[in-house]
């Protein structure tokens, strides 16, 4: 998937970082929808999910150029400059990132507890809430 961001006036760019960060708002959604119907390894997902996509809409507002195709959350942490508070949930969730799709020696029906997806949950509002006073 490739996309221009570059266009006169930068209204392309204000088109895609708003559909991004669109997206990540409904990816909260889905993980606290999830979250109440005790799925907590998709609750975690979305939560990963959510922040990879308000991560790259803010890849887009403060480098105005596509974002690399990657879905290490820290990577995009140290590029974009966040604070240092949000470097825990970050690896939480790059970590978890395959951790919720691959059964291995714990599937992940299994691996994650309601109190983890919780704490997940809250610390992925506050980075949110973070990216969306920069964007």
């Amino acid at each position: 998937v490739s996309f221009t961001i570059i266009v006169k006036g930068g209204i392309k760019m204000k088109e895609e970082i708003k559909k991004w960060i669109m997206q990540a708002k409904a990816d909260y959604d889905t993980a606290n929808f999830n979250f109440e119907g005790k799925r907590y390894y998709v609750s975690v997902q979305f939560c990963q999910q959510c922040l990879e996509k308000a991560l790259k809409a803010l890849w887009i507002k403060q480098f105005k150029k596509e974002f690399p195709y990657v879905h290490d959350l820290t990577f995009f942490m140290k590029r974009l400059s966040l604070p240092k508070k949000f470097e825990r949930i970050c690896k939480d969730l790059t970590t978890a990132y395959a951790e919720t799709r691959y059964p291995t020696d714990v599937i992940p029906l299994k691996k994650f507890s309601k109190q983890d997806a919780k704490e997940m949950l809250k610390s992925t509002k506050e980075v949110l809430g973070w990216i969306k006073k920069k964007i």
